[in-house]
């Protein structure tokens, strides 16, 4: 499931900017300024993400940094200069976690699974186990309530933690932060693009 963030500049200051500056400036020098502003904005609010992310859980960065995407829009003729993050994520294994370390089992050593999904929410749980697969594939399991077929077995399932696109959803603080990033970003390079530039007049 895709989650989009999206942050843009106010429609009166764009006006603003076309009437005050469009009289002495070209179009397409303007839009420059307002692309580089623009994708200033979104690569910040991209950066954000993910450091709150990786700051509250222990999905590892280089994991969460591929769920997120930066795009932007920087041109009068749109009537919408902004910046948009992208997070696109399934739940994830908890191997993927660094809280949690599934080893191959020892059955003359049975280790009980310990969990750290969110940061500094350790737990020891005898319902998780790790376990290897035939195909060598080693992840951590719980056992369900059917049985194999012709077995007295239970089965078992993988478990999965939250994706990226769940620990987002989940927090309004993260969310509040990594809008406000993109736009203070935003506004702030446009600034200085346009100082810049009517300074070299």
């Amino acid at each position: 499931m895709a989650v989009v963030i999206e942050t843009s500049l106010d429609e009166n200051r764009i006006s603003r900017l076309q009437k005050d500056l469009g009289k002495f400036m070209d179009k397409d020098v303007l839009n420059k300024a307002l692309n580089s502003a623009a994708k200033r904005g979104a690569d910040s609010g991209r950066t954000e993400l993910k450091r709150q992310l990786t700051e509250s859980h222990t999905l590892p960065a280089s994991k969460v940094g591929k769920t997120i995407t930066a795009r932007y829009n920087g041109s009068f003729g749109s009537g919408v200069v902004g910046a948009s993050i992208i997070i696109n994520d399934s739940p994830n294994a908890f191997k993927y976690f660094k809280g949690v370390k599934p080893v191959v089992p020892n059955p003359r050593k049975p280790k009980l699974q310990v969990l750290e999904i969110k940061k500094g929410n350790k737990k020891t749980s005898k319902r998780y186990f790790p376990a290897q697969m035939p195909s060598g594939h080693i992840g951590v399991f719980k056992r369900i309530n059917s049985f194999q077929k012709d077995s007295k077995r239970q089965q078992i399932q993988e478990e999965f933690g939250p994706s990226t696109t769940g620990m987002f959803n989940y927090s309004e603080e993260i969310q509040e932060k990594v809008k406000n990033t993109a736009m203070e970003t935003l506004n702030r390079r446009l600034d200085y693009e346009i100082e810049r530039l009517l300074n070299r007049k």
